[in-house]
């Protein structure tokens, strides 16, 4: 995949074309558009194709965010055309367009490399297209630069200045390098360390131009040059010091040093104690980091007035485990901030380990190690890890570990051992695949076993130990197979599973395309029947027994809600499942494994009507169906804890009024007497039945009453119809009663007229 490359400022069609062969996506951007662009598409690598006039401001902000955002640049500087027009334009000219003459050195060092006009198209291509595909991600380094010397080509170095030919050119790096003087180069890159690109061969990309651009030649600080020659020093006697790795064929023939020669001269002399405990003793060396080998006395006491360059030989071991020895054991300055003594306390006594800094490994593939010093006096890290306190490493005696126990299920259902009406076979199954059993079903019923075997919920197969539900007599009940060769072949093969299946292809009773086919709809038969079950016992066992362990699984990728749906509608009539659920009345509502739904392999508008059947009845959702046998269905759903069936609640239903009965013709005469003798000699409280001193709420309470039980048209029949008038007079003075004692005002100034006495003469 090609990465992507933006284009700033001057187009040059030869320049993009080149780099379109190299497989990348060019792109030419103008600099007030490329951080929009950036929302869209991120590039790999952006090129600043400046002239030598340009506004040096707005470009060096814009090349520092892109530097920010992490983004790869690359400068190209000058133009053919930069002189002839410079030459046209006055001061005042270029003050009032706001384009000024730029130092390169200012955006050299927000760019990772930057090529000056003319250059080789050829080379400059290649050099883009490397650093872009290392941005990109591919980590393809780039291409050291060609060997030839083109004479159309200008490199700039880091200050500035195009360098001449004389001298060694300048690699295409992504920091700016010092001015060294190069008739004493550097053992080693003067790169800054973790640059991607500091391990490159610098290589001449060749160049035409005067010698007269180098004007005197370039010099360095005293304390840099100091700097140079301790590092070339260091280099040169590293090199010295490091040996290459012997073959296996040497290092099979290498004589042993003398102390490793009399280390193992010496007796072991391990007493029963001992046996408990295992000391390891490192060996610490250049590039060792522990060992397992005793270091004798002697060895030990040559090391006195040892210088500590010398450590650097691998044949000097050295003790760690806390022999008494010539170190200073003076804690250092550093030490405070590589040893943590809490560490120690934590680890208790059984796990004593030495802390030692040891050199870093790199983060990145392809990172180089940092160098090994060998003089300790200069090296800090290597001061501060000799330092550090010693501990040891305590390790018991390996003992062998116990059996590990059979884990006891614990089953997520709770079955009866039982079956029955209320908790039937299909319940059974219906909870089984909701809890994800993985286990083995068995229905004993009618002196038969009948086994589904489970796999976190899913059926495996089935089989059945009676006669009448083997592979042979279902095939006879399908019409498969005669009855005649039914019942000649009865008992001659197993009763169920492939071998069964086997024994019927080859006596050429079921095609050989047949077979899972066969096997699936025997399956599926059995389940059926379990379902049905309303009687027998019920069990749930770990593992499948007998030949139903090596048994396949037929059923494929169904999932047990799947086949439990499928099965369930062959075997549960519509009008047995409506009863099942209470009703068409009965309303739905969700089920505590309502997610189930998804693998029960509905059609898209049963699946859609089930989702929002919560809260509806049955009936509404058998109405949406329009087809009675999804009741089935629903009655499934149920079972897998899908759907909750809620009970309907019936309407008030009011009492049929009983046989007339000639008591109460008379009953009603009475009271419409008694009510019709307080009207002619009572008041309004005593026509309402309240005291005089009621309140309002109670004297509409009462009216509401009185005027419910006078109502004529509830209170006559045929047998009173005389006392119509008589009622319809109460109902008027009811009403009458009830409008004067109402208000507060008026039925206090009616109850002192009622109660009030003739003044006395």
């Amino acid at each position: 995949m090609g990465s992507t490359i933006f284009v700033v400022g001057e187009d040059d069609p030869a320049l993009a074309e080149a780099l379109r062969r190299g497989g990348n996506h060019v792109q030419w951007v103008e600099s007030r558009d490329v951080l929009t662009r950036l929302e869209q598409q991120a590039p790999s690598l952006v090129i600043f194709d400046l002239p030598n006039k340009v506004e040096q401001a707005a470009v060096a902000e814009l090349m520092g965010s892109l530097r920010a955002m992490g983004i790869g640049l690359f400068l190209i500087v000058g133009s053919e055309s930069d002189e002839n027009e410079s030459t046209h334009l006055s001061e005042d000219a270029q003050e009032q367009t706001g384009i000024e003459s730029f130092d390169p050195a200012s955006l050299r060092e927000l760019s990772e490399e930057m090529v000056s006009r003319p250059f080789d198209l050829e080379q400059v291509a290649d050099r883009i297209s490397s650093l872009a595909q290392y941005r990109h991600g591919m980590r393809v380094a780039p291409p050291p630069p060609s060997s030839r010397r083109p004479e159309s080509v200008g490199v700039l170095d880091g200050m500035g200045e195009i360098a001449s030919p004389k001298e060694p050119p300048a690699a295409l790096l992504s920091y700016p390098l010092p001015n060294v003087d190069t008739s004493n180069p550097p053992g080693i890159s003067s790169a800054p360390p973790g640059n991607e690109w500091s391990s490159i061969p610098a290589g001449p990309l060749g160049l035409s131009l005067s010698f007269e651009a180098f004007a005197g030649p370039t010099s360095v600080s005293d304390e840099l040059e100091k700097m140079l020659a301790e590092a070339e020093r260091r280099v040169r006697s590293e090199a010295r010091s490091t040996s290459e790795v012997p073959s296996p064929e040497a290092e099979v023939n290498a004589i042993l040093p003398p102390e490793v020669l009399a280390a193992l001269d010496e007796p072991l002399e391990v007493s029963d104690g001992e046996l408990s405990e295992v000391e390891s003793h490192t060996p610490v060396g250049q590039g060792t980091m522990g060992g397992a080998a005793r270091v004798p006395e002697t060895a030990s006491k040559q090391r006195e007035g040892m210088d500590l360059g010398d450590l650097s030989s691998p044949a000097e071991p050295v003790t760690a485990h806390g022999e008494e020895d010539d170190w200073d054991e003076r804690p250092r300055p550093h030490e405070a901030e590589y040893y943590d003594e809490s560490a120690s306390e934590d680890e208790g006594h059984e796990q004593r380990l030495q802390a030692m800094d040891v050199t870093p490994i790199p983060s990145r593939i392809g990172e180089p190690l940092p160098p090994m010093s060998t003089q300790m006096g200069t090296s800090a890290r290597q001061d501060r890890s000799f330092s550090q306190p010693a501990r040891e490493v305590v390790l018991k005696p390996k003992v062998p570990s116990e059996p590990v126990p059979t884990p006891r299920v614990n089953w997520s259902v709770d079955l009866p051992s039982v079956l029955s009406p209320a908790f039937d076979g299909m319940r059974a199954l219906g909870m089984c695949i909701a809890g994800r059993i993985s286990a083995t079903l068995s229905f004993e019923y009618q002196g038969a076993l009948c086994q589904a075997v489970m796999r976190d919920g899913d059926f495996v197969t089935c089989g059945s130990s009676a006669d009448d539900e083997t592979l042979l007599a279902f095939l006879v009940l399908r019409g498969d197979l005669p009855k005649i060769a039914g019942t000649q072949l009865a008992g001659r093969f197993p009763p169920f599973g492939r071998h069964a299946a086997a024994a019927l292809i080859a006596n050429g009773y079921v095609g050989q395309d047949q077979l899972w086919g066969v096997l699936r709809a025997h399956a599926e038969w059995l389940l059926g029947r379990m379902a049905s079950t309303q009687g027998g016992t019920c069990a749930l066992e770990t593992e499948p027994q007998g030949r139903l362990r090596a048994e396949p699984a037929v059923f494929g990728g169904a999932t047990g809600a799947e086949v439990l749906v499928e099965v369930s509608q062959r075997v549960l009539p519509w009008e047995d499942a409506l009863a099942r659920i209470g009703g068409r009345e009965a309303r739905l509502g969700p089920g505590p494994h309502h997610s189930l739904l998804s693998e029960c392999a509905l059609s898209e508008k049963e699946r859609d009507l089930m989702e929002n059947a919560p809260g509806k009845t049955v009936r509404e959702v058998l109405e949406t169906a329009r087809r009675p046998e999804f009741a089935a269905v629903i009655a499934v759903l149920k079972e897998l804890g899908i759907i909750e069936i809620m009970p309907a609640i019936a309407r008030s239903v009011h009492p049929e009024p009983d046989a007339f009965d000639p008591l109460d013709a008379e009953a009603v005469r009475k009271r419409v007497a008694a009510r019709l003798a307080l009207i002619q000699e009572g008041d309004y409280f005593e026509v309402l039945g309240v005291p005089r001193t009621a309140t309002a709420y109670e004297i509409r309470r009462a009216y509401l009453e009185a005027r419910r039980a006078f109502e004529p048209s509830r209170l006559l029949t045929a047998q009173t119809i005389d006392l119509a008038e008589d009622a319809q007079l109460i109902v008027e003075v009811l009403d009458e009663a009830f409008e004067l004692l109402r208000d507060e005002v008026r039925r206090e100034r009616y109850r002192r007229a009622i109660e009030a006495v003739p003044p006395r003469r």
